[in-house]
């Protein structure tokens, strides 16, 4: 297996990282590309080369991203939210995340639901993982009820037990 070259930055940009060592600006010469705050008004902020992007903005991306995603819900069909599905601190296999959309797509049919939008999460560390979606269901009087069995049958279909076990 050959070794992935490293990215590097372009020759101008890395000048320009230079250049702002060498006039004693360091660190704080990482702004981000979005809203144009500096590192001293923020306290995350992400750099890569030739762009850097700050916690809120990325917020606010990752929420338009998101958003669009949304199909139209169609009137009469109740919104469902499952969401966490994965209890506090549990992690997913690597085979169960690559089967995730075919995993909720299958719960979700099988309960006359349609599969909007999924989110996952993968934690780092100690952190566990997040997973959740939406969805819209057939005229379903009592969502919440369904709510519930959608969030088990997909923790059965992920093998993972059932939160009722984790508790005893």
């Amino acid at each position: 297996m050959t070794p992935k070259k490293p990215i590097l930055p372009k020759p101008a940009e890395r000048f320009r990282a230079a250049f702002r060592l060498l006039m004693k600006r360091g660190d704080d010469a990482v702004v981000c590309s979005f809203c144009g705050l500096g590192r001293d008004r923020l306290s995350h902020i992400i750099a890569g080369p030739g762009v850097s992007i700050c916690w809120d903005c990325a917020r606010i991306a990752t929420s338009i991203a998101y958003d669009s995603t949304v199909q139209p819900v169609t009137e009469g069909k109740p919104w469902i939210t499952a969401a966490p599905v994965l209890a506090q601190g549990e992690k997913l296999t690597v085979a169960h995340r690559s089967a995730l959309h075919e995993t909720l797509t299958q719960q979700t049919v099988g309960n006359d639901c349609e599969l909007l939008t999924w989110h996952y999460i993968c934690g780092h560390r100690a952190a566990g993982d997040y997973l959740g979606f939406n969805a819209t269901c057939g005229n379903t009087s009592d969502t919440s009820a369904l709510q519930i069995t959608l969030k088990a049958q997909c923790r059965e279909a992920l093998e993972l037990p059932t939160l009722e076990d984790q508790k005893t």
